[in-house]
């Protein structure tokens, strides 16, 4: 076996000898288990003893193989490669010989880099003994030799961490790449420790410099998904915005919505194929409208992009005709909605049961179709039809023959007229009572209740303006659509917009109520761009009329202009001159949730 150490250690000498700045000193008969010698780098070519900058450990393996090609892989038992890791970066390479003295192959090498050796042990099955360690073939240039050398040498910092993980960047430090070749970053590169010949440092914002583990992967900016402005067409059906990313040199990826992805390849700046693929959000809107742009899409065989027209191939797994009935089931549900004013957009159809899409249809037989329904013990009744978290306030009524029934939505502007509102006196009579459907409608119900028909709320509160109640009612009203805001996130605008518009209606009629000012700098609070410059600026006037002001709700009225401006220790300070009555009062309107920062314990007035 002499001999093809001596082989081996001959390929290896004459590929480093033609290095300018490498002098390798390797024994052929070095028995030690890590190493057989060491390079020493040097940056001049005169080689003098003061050039030395660096000197790497090398291993050499000969080996005779029998093999048609010559192997990828050089096995190395796990407490090998664990001394490699404790004691530094050592530089791999292995000969093949044939039996006849010959070489088989080019002589090949590993960086036995510590983030390399922790990443191939890692993969390794626990009951193998030995990890596989995969070669490259050394090259033939002496400056990409030189390169692998430099590339060994910089991964032997990896020895002093365990592993370093990219958190590092998130402190807005920035990544150095060294690698022994030259890469592109025209498409996406995946740096590795386990198949790179390069190293990867961390550069922190405090000036310390730190190898990276882990596998970095790099995009250019086409390669990551991105919102673009760009108009998406066909026939009807219009999409504003999309999603755009590249996929290879050739081919994109456009997104109109979660529901269409459309695949394009270009040749020679040219579409050459095109195709699109329908996934059925959950959802109904998007779902609905989806569906109605891949039919449409069946119909004219081409989509309109900014402008510009291309055609599409349909995937061979969407039957347009399946389609067409699962349109027709929805168009149903759209229709019943419609009908009931309600936001399509609110529904997933996940959250809709069985049970609730068959009592969905007798809604849609009645109330779209005007259809009486049949049920021998039904009975007049105030019924809550859910819909997934949410709810329709419906009333069965009596239809007109005996047996049959409908359903009757309240909220309806053409059925306001057959109600009214009743309380319970002390002797347990009932009494009717000045108010509108909404006064009825509980609190805990306000914000899950979708047929609210809110676009009709300021009309049902004018219809009985002349009523001495109807100011107080309104604005009772007002505060429990921004509470019911504050409950519901996903129904947050539409109930906030519903609470301005009756506001705004209330302050028409009285333009000096402070309440209702109040009332709409809080509406505005709650948006998503939050209080202007001005708009603080009139609170600050509005606090000083009300300092002024002889009102027993002074007090009240001015920690309300506090909690609006949002300085804690005033808010702090106007509480404490509140009775414990008032504060208690206070904190139950919908204005104390805008208070932000916890104060301290406030001790207010008895």
């Amino acid at each position: 076996m002499a001999h093809v150490e001596i082989l081996a250690t001959s390929a290896v000498q004459q590929r480093l000898g033609r290095c300018e700045h490498l002098v390798p000193y390797i024994d052929s008969n070095d028995k030690t288990p890590i190493t057989d010698g060491f390079i020493d780098v040097y940056k001049g070519v005169g080689r003098r003893n003061v050039d030395i900058t660096a000197r790497l450990p090398v291993q050499v393996k000969g080996l005779t193989t029998h093999t048609q090609t010559p192997p990828t892989t050089f096995a190395m038992t796990r407490t090998e490669l664990s001394t490699v890791r404790t004691h530094g970066t050592v530089l791999l390479f292995v000969v093949f010989v044939r039996s006849d003295g010959s070489y088989f192959g080019e002589p090949k090498y590993a960086i036995l880099a510590p983030y390399a050796i922790d990443m191939w042990v890692g993969q390794t099955p626990r009951k193998q003994k030995s990890v596989a360690v995969p070669l490259k073939d050394v090259p033939a240039s002496s400056s990409e030799i030189e390169g692998i050398v430099h590339i060994a040498i910089l991964s032997q910092r990896q020895r002093m961490f365990e592993a370093v993980s990219g958190s590092l960047l998130d402190d807005g430090a920035s990544i150095t790449i060294h690698s022994a070749k030259p890469f592109s970053l025209e498409g996406p590169m995946t740096f590795s420790p386990e198949h790179g010949d390069f190293v990867v440092e961390v550069n922190t914002t405090t000036g310390i410099t730190v190898p990276l583990s882990g596998v970095l992967e790099l995009r250019p900016g086409s390669y990551v998904e991105r919102q673009r402005d760009m108009t998406v067409r066909c026939g009807e059906i219009e999409y504003h915005g999309a999603t755009l990313r590249q996929v290879d040199a050739r081919s994109w990826e456009l997104k109109p919505s979660a529901g269409i992805t459309m695949s394009l390849v270009f040749e020679d700046e040219r579409l050459k194929t095109s195709s699109i693929v329908l996934t059925q959000v959950d959802n109904l809107a998007d779902r609905v409208k989806d569906i109605d742009f891949f039919l449409r899409l069946t119909d004219l065989g081409s989509i309109d992009i900014n402008g510009g027209q291309y055609t599409f191939e349909i995937s061979q797994d969407q039957n347009p005709s399946d389609l067409r009935a699962v349109r027709k089931n929805l168009g149903r549900l759209i229709e019943l909605l419609e009908k009931l004013h309600v936001d399509a957009r609110l529904i997933a159809m996940a959250d809709i049961d069985s049970e609730q899409h068959e009592r969905l249809r007798y809604l849609y037989a009645s109330v779209v179709q005007n259809r009486s329904l049949s049920a021998d013990d039904g009975r007049t009744a105030h019924v809550f039809e859910r819909l997934g978290p949410w709810q329709l306030s419906m009333f069965v009524l009596p239809a007109g023959e005996p047996g049959m029934w409908k359903y009757v939505d309240p909220f309806a502007p053409e059925n306001r007229h057959q109600f009214k509102l009743y309380s319970i006196d002390d002797h347990g009579q009932r009494q009717e009572i000045t108010g509108t459907v909404y006064d009825g409608v509980e609190q805990v119900d306000l914000p899950r209740i979708l047929n609210l028909h809110l676009d009709a709320l300021v009309d049902a509160y004018r219809t009985i303006a002349e009523l001495p109640e109807t100011g107080f009612l309104a604005n009772q009203f007002v505060l429990r659509l921004i509470r019911a805001a504050d409950d519901e996130p996903r129904r947050r605008e539409e109930l906030l917009d519903a609470a301005a518009s009756l506001n705004d209606w209330l302050i028409e009629e009285e333009p000096e109520s402070i309440p209702n000012t109040l009332n709409r700098f809080q509406i505005r609070a709650r948006r998503p761009q939050g209080l202007t410059a001005t708009e603080l600026s009139e609170i600050r006037a509005l606090r000083r009329e009300i300092i002024t002001s002889a009102a027993s709700t002074a007090a009240v009225l001015e920690i309300g202009c506090a909690i609006l401006l949002g300085d804690p220790a005033d808010i702090h300070d106007c509480a404490g001159r509140l009775t414990e009555k008032e504060l208690e009062d206070l904190q139950a309107y919908p204005i104390w949730n805008l208070v932000s920062t916890p104060a301290p314990e406030i001790e207010s007035e008895p």
